[in-house]
């Protein structure tokens, strides 16, 4: 088949004439195509189909060319006919050394692609030689109505540029994603930076003007996983989760820096030998082909299959050489090596959730040791690691991505954000560019479902599609809201398994094994009736958009104790309500260890003097960043930089669960967008209380956020939480610890470089914003209440009227003390109350039934009412029983006396006692 439109490089690749090779301008023919499992396709080619060969072979003798048919156009284009394989391989030696060597001795080559690539021909008008975006071609593919209303997927190969290392999921993968490839050609010769730009650009263009609740999913293995990393951290909100399979991020740990231009520099005949030498570092050629084996098959069948499998893979294997020449693998090599040196540093930067599968017998890359590595650096990242898989996994028999996808939670067939993106115009969607943003070049692509073939690019298709929709010049590219996290901006929510997973991360730790070490309960009051109810039935949540009604939540701040009390009040909120909580933390929870210490060392006057005999607590400052560095053998500066690294990881799962930095702006932005918030308005300051403050409220003078709320109208809940203030036994608290020579003013050092987050509290009272850690001891964890108070509605009225805020301010603050009172007053009616009895209970139940609690007034009432029900049912069962068994007695006896027999009267069931 002529392809007259075809990029010269693209269709000198699937040609096989790669300039420098040994192939030659020759029609190929398949000597070892790939058969699925144990049949054989035998071709008989149609009438039309050979005539439209003659005609294309007249038409090049005519202007003096070779016809050029795709390596990956099969042979057999009419009917098909299938037959039994034999039990052993029968195949050509010739053949076979002919795929070995990539030269044929009797004039034949063999040009093996996988079917999949023939997406590539529906490609035209390339004008550029650099990567492109395809459809691949997989049998049962959805139509494509059904493949635009899927989540959008994006595979980006390894240094081969084709897919040949990821195949063999491509079946599964488009039932569950509209699956899109992309394609390097072997001469191509861009750059990193190039090629991100290249990708970015179509991929905007590809999704320009279409559906803003649809996700977008990156697909990156091995080189590939660099440039999904990059693509993610530029793209932002376009792109909202990332499949990693063994990044290429350690390449520069791995030993092919100083192999690669070895092998690329190896004569052409021991090359062409390479593909089959390295296979079994890239994987095990057996794993490879138990594909073709049939599971089910008898012993004796699945020895054959898996011969056959072994012959299959040698085409496979052979193309290598065709799609990776020598000096396509030196440039690539070096390709890999800029790659990593960008990506690295940056890493921290790629917000989107990530799931990192590698396996842990990669003998290509170090995948056993990067994976930890990563997960620690990426904010949200998940590591799931295949014990025994190779670098090439996804090709292994065993290995269902779409499984792994489903296990984790992962699979999302919908954006789920918070709220919805405020308009289509700024925060939710970016103008499309045309395909292209100056710096690369657009791609064409047609529906590959159908055939057809379309001339138009998708430059063009973008335009010509807004003109019609809305006569503007260019299509919206739609955003979610994955790079949102730690900022007053919609945020993705996670999956109901994700929750499930995080809540089990962490070991003896995990929040599900602190929830039971606590047990929370928790209660509601009815808006309406007043009445208190178990569980958030009566909270109400905020619509979730721009001009909704929001709804903002106000309770007590408890010390930090452990474990944190925040952590059951979100994760109750996801599981019961489905709603993520929008918390406004103290700016002191999004900063590292170490990097707190340099702002107070920089703030503090005695550190930029350097006299190191003064004891001043500028000195006390660099003696405790010297220890907490010196016990990882760094300097402070190298430690600091560590963490900028590696991340905070209070930080990231605190915006990972939507936390964001208090502040005017972020309640504003929040309550704009109609969603539901919680905030302590004591601060730091009602969490670091002294000794004679347990459970009293130390808020501001001001209610700005009682006007911030009344402005949007917003719905305001108190709620009160009880039981980690009773785990703190204090010893000296903030006061006696800023009374203390030195240490006093080292606190007080300390503070001056932690960032304010409230003022007003009282103006006589200096120490109210000076961060002073108490000393104390820890009780045994007691059960964690929480209460959430009748909800009060605001209007936006009251916001200019500053009597009517007052009193709204002071009716939160009696709710909140209400809530506190009432649950300490109820919750010694526990009988679990205690750690010992509630474990106990918990325990014999398996730790599948939480433990029961106080009941509430008029639950003993209904309790002994559905009793009494219980017991009217079981004495009417009962009657019921004994008049069928009267019956049937009865039944019997007419049966005989209508035979001829003497009847007798049935007797008389004596009724038993209810």
């Amino acid at each position: 088949m002529h392809l007259p439109h075809m990029h010269h490089n693209l269709q000198s690749h699937l040609s096989g004439q790669i300039p420098g090779s040994i192939f030659r301008p020759t029609v190929p023919r398949q000597t070892l195509r790939r058969i699925p499992r144990s049949v054989e396709v035998v071709e008989s080619a149609g009438a039309e189909t050979k005539q439209a060969a003659a005609e294309d072979v007249v038409g090049h003798t005519a202007r003096g060319t070779t016809p050029q048919v795709p390596p990956f156009e099969q042979p057999h284009l009419g009917s098909w006919s299938i037959r039994s394989r034999p039990l052993l391989p029968i195949v050509n030696p010739q053949e076979v050394i002919d795929s070995l060597l990539g030269t044929s001795l009797s004039g034949r080559v063999n040009n093996y692609m996988p079917p999949f690539l023939d997406g590539l021909r529906k490609l035209e008008n390339l004008q550029a030689p650099g990567p492109v975006m395809y459809k691949p071609m997989v049998q049962n593919q959805p139509p494509e109505s059904v493949q635009v209303q899927l989540p959008f997927m994006l595979y980006i190969p390894g240094i081969d540029g084709t897919g040949l290392a990821a195949y063999r999921q491509f079946p599964t993968l488009v039932k569950f994603f509209d699956l899109h490839c992309l394609y390097t050609p072997p001469t191509d010769r861009s750059n990193f930076e190039q090629i991100v730009e290249t990708v970015k650009a179509q991929l905007e263009s590809k999704l320009a003007g279409g559906d803003a609740m649809r996700p977008v999913y990156l697909l990156g293995e091995s080189f590939g996983g660099l440039v999904s990393l990059e693509l993610a951290r530029r793209c932002g909100n376009v792109i909202d989760r990332i499949v990693l399979s063994n990044p290429a991020t350690g390449f520069g740990n791995s030993p092919w820096p100083l192999l690669g231009p070895l092998l690329a520099s190896l004569p052409e005949r021991v090359y062409n030998m390479l593909p089959f030498a390295v296979s079994p570092i890239l994987s095990n050629p057996v794993t490879l082909a138990m594909n073709a084996v049939d599971p089910k098959a008898p012993p004796a069948d699945a020895l054959s299959q898996l011969a056959w499998g072994l012959v299959d893979l040698l085409p496979e294997l052979g193309s290598l050489r065709s799609v990776v020449p020598p000096a396509t693998l030196s440039h690539r090599l070096d390709l890999l090596r800029e790659a990593a040196s960008y990506v690295n540093p940056r890493i921290d930067q790629v917000p989107q959730r990530t799931l990192l599968i590698v396996g842990s017998n990669d003998l290509v890359i170090p995948s056993g040791t990067e994976g930890p590595r990563l997960k620690s650096i990426l904010p949200r990242c998940r590591l799931e690691v295949l014990e025994g898989r190779s670098h090439v996994m996804l090709q292994e028999a065993g290995v269902d991505l779409m499984a792994i996808l489903s296990d984790t939670g992962f699979y999302s067939p919908k954006r789920n954000n918070t709220s919805l993106n405020k308009n289509k115009d700024s925060k939710g969607s970016r103008r499309s560019r045309g395909g292209g943003n100056g710096k690369g070049p657009s791609a064409a692509e047609t529906n590959s479902t159908n055939g057809s073939t379309n001339g138009t690019t998708l430059a063009a298709t973008a335009a010509a599609a807004a003109a019609e929709s809305n006569g503007k010049g260019s299509l919206e590219v739609p955003e979610g809201a994955s790079a949102n996290f730690g900022k007053p901006l919609p945020v993705e929510v996670p999956t109901p398994k994700e929750i499930e997973w995080a809540c089990q991360e962490g070991g003896l730790v995990s929040v599900k094994n602190l929830e039971r070490l606590v047990s929370p309960v928790f209660f509601s009051t009815d808006a309406e009736t007043g009445q208190v109810m178990r569980g958030l039935g009566g909270v109400p949540t905020g619509e979730g958009r721009p001009g909704g009604r929001p709804v903002l939540l106000i309770g007590n701040h408890q010390p930090p104790a452990f474990p944190p009390d925040m952590i059951f009040f979100v994760i109750e909120f996801l599981k019961e309500k489905g709603v993520l909580m929008r918390g406004l933390a103290h700016p002191i929870v999004f900063m590292g260890t170490m990097e707190l210490l340099q702002q107070s060392l920089n703030a503090d006057g005695n550190s930029e003097n350097g006299d190191s005999d003064s004891m001043g607590s500028g000195s006390l400052l660099r003696i405790l960043m010297n220890m907490m560095s010196s016990a990882q053998g760094q300097t402070p500066e190298q430690q600091v930089e560590k963490e900028r690294q590696t991340g905070n990881l209070s930080a990231s799962l605190a915006t990972t669960f939507g936390a964001v930095p208090v502040s005017g702006f972020s309640l504003y932005s929040l309550m704009s967008q109609g969603e539901t918030c919680f905030m302590f308005p004591g601060g730091a300051r009602e969490a670091l209380k002294r000794k004679d403050e347990r459970y009293q409220l130390i808020w501001p003078e001001r209610a700005e956020f009682v006007r911030m709320a009344a402005r949007f109208g917003a719905t305001i809940v108190p709620f009160g939480a009880v039981g980690a203030e009773d785990q703190l036994n204090m010893i000296l608290d903030a006061d006696d610890m800023l009374s203390m020579p030195v240490l006093g003013d080292f606190f007080r050092s300390q503070s001056s470089g932690v960032p304010q987050a409230r003022r007003g509290v009282a103006a006589n009272d200096v120490n109210r914003d000076v961060f002073a850690l108490p000393i104390f001891t820890l009780s045994a964890p007691t059960r964690f209440y929480f209460t959430f108070g009748r909800p009060i509605t605001t209007t936006p009225a009251m916001a200019n009227d500053r009597a009517a805020c007052d009193e709204l301010y002071q009716e939160v603050r009696d709710g909140v003390d209400g809530c506190l009172s009432w649950m300490l007053r109820n919750r010694e009616r526990d009988p679990y109350k205690d750690t010992v009895a509630r474990l106990a209970y918990e325990s014999a139940w398996g730790g599948t039934r939480k433990a029961p609690t106080f009941t509430l007034p008029g639950e003993d009432q209904k309790k002994e009412l559905q009793q009494q029900q219980q017991q009217q049912q079981q004495q009417q069962q009962e009657e019921e029983d004994v008049q069928k068994q009267r019956d049937v007695l009865k039944q019997e006896g007419n049966g005989q006396g209508q035979g001829g027999k003497p009847s007798q009267e049935a007797p008389e069931l004596e009724e038993q006692p209810v």
